[in-house]
C-alpha cells in the first residue's frame, strides 16, 4: 500500500499481484496487475535509495492502481527494513509504500 503524508491511501487493486524483485546487478523487476516494468535502482548513505527509469509494457487494464504504483517509485528517496515489510520513503515526506 501506499500512505501518503496527508491521510490518503492507495491499496493495491489485485492483492499479491503488486511486487518488486530488487537484483544483485542494481537493475529492479516490478510486477503489477497488468503491467511489468523493469529499470535500474542506486543505494546510497543512509538508506538512500533512487529508483528509475523504468521501461514498462503499455496495456491498459481498467481499475488498476498501477499508475499510482509507478509515479511512487519514481519519487523514492529512501528506504527500511522493519518487522519483515519493505518501507519505500517517497521524498520530501509525502508518503511511504509498503511492501510484506
Amino acid at each position: 500500500k501506499t500512505q501518503m503524508s496527508d491521510g490518503a491511501e492507495t491499496l493495491p487493486s489485485a492483492e499479491g499481484k503488486f511486487a518488486l524483485t530488487f537484483q544483485t546487478d542494481m537493475r529492479l523487476i516490478a510486477n503489477t496487475d497488468c503491467n511489468n516494468g523493469n529499470g535500474s535502482y542506486e543505494l546510497g548513505p543512509d538508506n538512500a535509495m533512487t529508483i528509475g527509469p523504468m521501461a514498462t509494457t503499455m496495456m491498459f487494464c481498467e481499475g488498476s492502481t498501477e499508475t499510482q504504483f509507478f509515479q511512487g517509485l519514481s519519487n523514492v528517496g529512501s528506504y527500511k527494513i522493519s518487522d519483515g515489510q519493505l518501507w519505500l520513503m517517497l521524498k520530501k515526506d509525502s508518503g511511504t509504500m509498503i511492501f510484506q
